[in-house]
């Protein structure tokens, strides 16, 4: 098991939320997920969609190093309607803990 993920799983059992691995799609653009796109790339087990990550994966590609992302759901639209977490304390809690995650996964390496 990668680092990263071994980190996150520790987190993710301690907080009491879900941790799932695979993939990102990463859009230059927003609005252009459609159902169509969405059921796609859900059956190539892609996770979630953001518009950030596209520049470290070419950063990536280029240096020929792996790279891993950590991403907090914040809200989800997959079921048509658009649902949003807002307990902000919480949140902060799993930013913060999955930030430790990072570092402890890469003081390991």
């Amino acid at each position: 098991m990668r680092p990263l993920v071994a980190e996150l799983r520790d987190a993710a059992r301690e907080l009491g939320v879900g941790l799932h691995v695979g993939g990102v799609w990463s859009i230059d653009a927003v609005f252009r997920e459609t159902r169509d796109k969405v059921r796609k790339y859900s059956s190539m087990g892609v996770l979630c969609v953001d518009m950030e990550s596209t520049g470290l994966m070419a950063v990536a590609v280029y240096r020929g190093v792996e790279l891993g992302l950590a991403h907090i759901v914040t809200d989800e639209l997959y079921t048509g309607s658009w649902r949003v977490y807002s307990d902000c304390e919480r949140m902060a809690r799993v930013e913060k803990r999955v930030a430790l995650a990072a570092l402890s996964a890469l003081a390991k390496m």
